[in-house]
């Protein structure tokens, strides 16, 4: 038994078709933007939200120890979105050296790529 979450028309969907969301699951997921859909057993986050939720809710249901399902684009989009933190590392890393006057080659070349 697993919820699965998946992209479909770039909304967040996280789909319980053995119901192992219940009460204070439901409400974390309420308060995070989701409507639950009783009929299809799935939860649908707003339209415009799935980018910054989907790590908060990865997270959320592996610390509830509930086995979860990650559809492809799902596992794109989380490789995406550790790259992307990744970059930003590396630009305040090469920020803070500035700060100090020891800039670095070291960055990214995407990073000096556009000075």
């Amino acid at each position: 038994m697993s919820c699965k979450i998946t992209f479909e028309d770039g909304q967040l969907v996280v789909e319980d078709p053995s119901q192992l969301l219940r009460g204070r699951h439901h409400s974390q997921m309420a308060l995070w933007g989701f409507r639950h859909h009783q009929n299809a057993k799935s939860y649908i986050a707003q339209s415009g939200k799935a980018p910054e939720l989907l790590q908060k809710v990865i997270s959320y249901l592996a610390k509830a120890e509930i086995h979860l399902d990650l559809s492809q684009d799902v596992m794109l989009a989380q490789q995406e979105l550790q790259r992307l933190r990744e970059d930003l590392s590396q630009a305040l890393e090469a920020g803070a050296l500035f700060k100090v006057a020891q800039p670095s080659r070291k960055v990214s070349g995407s990073f000096w790529s556009s000075w």
